[in-house]
């Protein structure tokens, strides 16, 4: 049995699945560069200024040069020219999106893309009418309705649960969106949909930071057996430790100044890669983005220790971004985190766990190395993992006592952080 998905993914897979049945290609399915050179992004259709102004000011980082991406299908549509000859006309993209918003600077956003038809606007509608009946029966209408010449709003009445959705909103392709994949004498049409909204009104939620507070009370109320929506190495992680029992968080991607000092990671004693790529102008206290996901993972902890959780098993898979000395971008790939605590959880039973996920994700052959240079854990309950003499860039223990006290965990606490792309290369080489 499978559950603990996270609403917002939940939210996110229901809509890809039915786009799919649409013949939509996904052309990135959330694991796509976050960071990008600055100049790589630009309006892909008529973005009404009054809704859409913050994606022409993104987060900058490294001197300006990089910034935290507004939107997704720029950098891809470049790889539309040869999939439209080979797979079609209709293309979705999935991520995360950032903007300059101290309360929540990221959202879940899907972007789409419909190449040379569907040219009026009642043949577009009539897709979404598809979409509509896709998502909440025979009975469902959708609506498009325009708000100037060149962009409309989308949404969707599910008459079963006598209820709305606000969509998205969509428009035809810009010119510079048609040529970047080669389909400059044709036509296009470009949709945006915010996935936190939808899933606040699928949910019936009253505030989306709701879902990013990780309050497992909440969250084990949205259960769903389904598999995640995806074949990579990261929906490979995310269904084994749901399997296990584990519940998927989102945790915070723009860490503030202190958090690696929080943890007991102190930067002057432990790796530059703590520094990251710092943003040119903090987002309130908020300073750089992640280059581990372990601070987050240990406020997830604290706050559920503090609602009085006495059992917890949560875990993220998420992007991480390690600083590059000479390059503008970052080395950004998928890591997993995993932690847990309750009345039975000791570094042994731990380490089951650790050994239980790896076995799931097709490595063997562990041994495990005792050692006391990792300080975010307690010194003599630290452990790092090698499988076939290599080291898997895996450490797992006793959360330290000074993070536990910072964060407000008054019980023995274990985690344990691995990085994806040596868990998949150690799967290849076993």
């Amino acid at each position: 049995m499978m559950l603990g998905r996270h609403p917002l993914h939940q939210a996110a897979d229901r809509l890809k699945r039915a786009f799919r049945q649409l013949d939509f290609e996904l052309i990135d399915n959330g694991e796509g560069l976050e960071i990008e050179s600055f100049d790589l992004t630009y309006a892909t259709w008529a973005e009404p200024g009054e809704l859409f102004d913050w994606q022409s000011s993104p987060l900058k980082l490294r001197h300006g040069y990089s910034v935290l991406r507004t939107r997704i299908l720029p950098v891809r549509l470049k790889s539309v020219a040869s999939l439209a000859q080979a797979t079609g006309s209709r293309f979705l993209a999935f991520g995360r999106v950032y903007k300059d918003d101290e309360q929540q600077p990221m959202h879940f956003q899907i972007e789409g893309l419909v190449l040379n038809e569907s040219q009026t606007l009642e043949e577009f509608q009539a897709l979404w009418q598809k979409l509509a009946c896709q998502l909440f029966g025979a009975d469902a209408d959708a609506q498009v309705v325009p708000l100037n010449e060149q962009s409309h709003h989308i949404s969707i009445i599910d008459k079963q649960e006598n209820k709305t959705y606000s969509l998205g909103y969509a428009g035809p392709a810009s010119a510079q969106a048609l040529k970047a994949c080669g389909a400059e004498d044709g036509y296009g049409w470009v949709f945006v949909i915010n996935v936190d909204q939808y899933a606040l009104q699928y949910f019936s939620l009253e505030e989306i930071s709701q879902f990013y507070a990780n309050d497992l009370a909440l969250l084990s109320q949205f259960t769903n057996e389904e598999a995640s929506d995806g074949d990579s190495p990261a929906h490979k992680a995310i269904d084994a430790l749901r399997a296990m029992g584990y519940q998927e968080t989102c945790g915070a991607v723009l860490y503030e100044d202190e958090a690696y000092r929080k943890m007991n990671m102190i930067q002057e004693a432990w790796d530059r890669n703590n520094q990251g790529y710092p943003l040119v102008k903090p987002l309130g206290a908020l300073t750089a983005p992640r280059t581990v996901l372990t601070p987050a993972l240990e406020e997830t902890l604290g706050f559920n220790y503090k609602q009085g959780a006495t059992d917890v098993k949560v875990f993220e898979v998420g992007h991480i971004y390690l600083p590059q000395d000479t390059e503008i971008l970052p080395k950004e790939h998928f890591a997993v985190s995993m932690g847990a605590y309750g009345p039975d959880m000791t570094i042994e039973s731990f380490k089951k766990e650790v050994e239980a996920f790896l076995g799931a994700m097709g490595i063997g052959r562990l041994k495990y190395i005792p050692t006391g240079m990792a300080t975010a854990y307690k010194w003599n309950e630290c452990l790092i993992v090698m499988s076939a003499g290599q080291y898997l860039h895996c450490n797992f223990g006793r959360i330290h006592e000074l993070a536990a006290e910072n964060y407000g965990i008054g019980c023995p606490a274990y985690m344990a952080n691995f990085e994806l792309t040596a868990l998949a290369n150690a799967r290849t080489n076993k």
